[in-house]
């Protein structure tokens, strides 16, 4: 496999919103500037957002990494403040250098992360320096909500142009990157036949190996990345993606996991191009959100949500009977009141809709007098009658629920009544 640079895309859940509609999705793409050398001494950048899963990235051998490099760009994030970690791994595994950024996302956001080796030594934050400056740039320590798209809360900045960049090593090239210096060290600056070593300077180059011209392989994880991480062609790109064939949702506006995470040309790829399911009035959560027909247009009567079940208020007065076959006619029944508390939402659902009447609900006995069983059949372990009630005068077989108190009465059930339905 060839080497090169690889940019991954996480699509995460948007958070979701209330009924009256919003937008939180934002995007973040985090780059990386540094003057540590591709290759030879950052062989991977590793990227941690939010606590999130770790997001790798190779850079090209020999790639400027002070010009910059995109690390990660991920879609679908909530707009508010994130925390990015970005590590450099050397070519033996290790850590290299790590660095916190924080920063506030209001729709889109290029992150650029600046890690310098005059870092390398420096524990922040120092005995003179803010109880926040935990984090180093420049040989200086910084609060990590330091970054040069906000630059008011990195302090002074130690240049202007790359002329205020004085360099140790002869051999080390200077620029000034947002306000701070990077000094990336430079072959060319030396003589033939010496390379420039980053802490010692231009030294000879080592006499190449007998095998010149095969590079030793150390095994690592094998990541969907285009590279040959385990030393061991023939293995599948990705083979040890922890998230490999896990159950995943598209970049859609539903909820639902239909695909599954597979690694497609170097990119873990989610597998659910299903589309948008929308929403209808049947009784269902076809987009998978936990709520039950939430887009009140698609059902024909008002919409109320509670534990997990959806409530339609028809306010049309029809027979009991009818009123059951137009909740079945969506998926529904007429209200099952299941315990005092969601008794209460029912009866203050009506209220708050200005419908004080007796409603049609789900509790008959026609078939035993005195044998109260909901629509389903079940019999009716939570009762709340209202005194004196059930009277059952000249047939009264059906069941009403008082808005204004939530009691129950019995009733003919050729009454027109509104009724309440349920989804079941």
């Amino acid at each position: 496999m060839t080497r090169g640079l690889c940019v991954h895309r996480l699509m995460l859940l948007a958070a979701v919103c209330t009924l009256g509609g919003c937008d939180s999705r934002a995007s973040l793409v985090v780059d990386l500037r540094t003057d540590y050398l591709a290759g030879h001494e950052v062989e991977r950048v590793q990227v941690v957002v939010d606590d999130g899963s770790p997001i790798s990235a190779r850079p090209s051998p020999g790639a400027d990494l002070a010009r910059g490099m995109r690390v990660a760009e991920l879609d679908g994030i909530a707009n508010g403040v994130h925390e990015v970690e970005l590590t450099l791994i050397d070519p033996a595994g290790g850590r290299l250098a790590s660095r916190t950024t924080v920063a506030r996302v209001e729709h889109a956001l290029a992150l650029v992360v600046l890690i310098t080796r005059d870092c390398g030594d420096r524990s922040c934050p120092g005995s003179s320096d803010a109880s926040d400056a935990t984090e180093c740039v420049d040989a200086r320590c910084v609060p990590p909500s330091c970054h040069p798209g906000a630059p008011d809360t990195c302090g002074a900045p130690t240049c202007q142009s790359e002329a205020e960049c004085v360099a140790t090593l002869a051999c080390a090239v200077p620029s000034c990157v947002s306000g701070f210096c990077l000094f990336s060290p430079s072959d060319a600056a030396c003589a033939p036949g010496e390379r420039c070593d980053p802490s010692a300077g231009c030294e000879p180059v080592d006499p190449p190996p007998s095998d010149a011209g095969v590079d030793a392989c150390v095994p690592t994880a094998e990541l969907c990345n285009g590279l040959d991480d385990d030393c061991m062609p023939a293995t599948l790109d990705g083979a040890d993606e922890a998230s490999l064939g896990t159950p995943c949702d598209g970049d859609d506006a539903d909820d639902c996991v239909e695909g599954v995470f597979e690694c497609r040309s170097a990119i873990l790829t989610c597998t659910d191009v299903t589309g948008d399911d929308v929403e209808t009035c049947d009784g269902v959560d076809q987009d998978c959100d936990g709520r039950v027909d939430e887009a009140p247009a698609a059902c024909p009567c008002p919409v109320r949500h509670h534990r997990g079940h959806a409530y339609l208020l028809c306010a049309d007065r029809r027979p009991w009977t009818e009123g059951q076959m137009v909740c079945e006619g969506v998926g529904y029944d007429l209200a099952t009141l299941d315990d005092a508390e969601e008794n209460g939402f029912v009866a203050g659902a009506l209220r708050a809709e200005m419908m004080d009447e007796d409603w049609h609900i789900g509790l008959e006995d026609r078939a035993t007098e005195g044998a109260y069983v909901w629509v389903s059949g079940s019999p009716a372990s939570f009762r709340n009658w209202a005194p004196g009630e059930p009277f059952d005068a000249g047939g009264q077989d059906c069941t009403l629920m008082g808005a204004s108190d939530g009691f129950w009465d019995d009733v003919t059930c050729d009454a027109p009544r509104p009724f309440v339905c349920e989804s079941r």
